[in-house]
């Protein structure tokens, strides 16, 4: 009978501490700010659908390459501001909320 039950919880914390949907919101907006401007990146370091890589331009960066760099740093800032904001908020609500939440009894 312990053994079930405890299958039981550590199948519960499976499915309730994993994944995307996990996270707080701030942390998936990020995400998928810095996984857009990644892709911007490559596309505007290798210059797709426009010729060869890094066409018309002897130094320094274009305005593309920038614009997504940009956006990669701002992607990173708003994971970084999710997260501390979610730790403030489990440390207002004290453990026991915490653990409410996470199914712990």
């Amino acid at each position: 009978m312990l053994t079930i039950e405890a299958d039981r919880q550590r199948a519960r914390h499976a499915r309730t501490g994993r994944g995307f949907g996990s996270l707080p919101l701030l942390v998936r907006i990020g995400l998928v700010v810095l996984v857009l401007g990644g892709i911007a990146d490559v596309v505007a370091h290798f210059g797709v659908g426009v010729g060869a890589p890094n066409a018309g331009h002897s130094a320094g960066h274009t305005a593309d390459e920038i614009a997504a760099h940009l956006q990669v740093f701002v992607g990173m800032v708003l994971i970084l501001l999710g997260v501390v904001a979610d730790g403030v908020r489990q440390t207002r609500l004290g453990p026991r909320a915490s653990n409410s939440r996470k199914g712990v009894s």
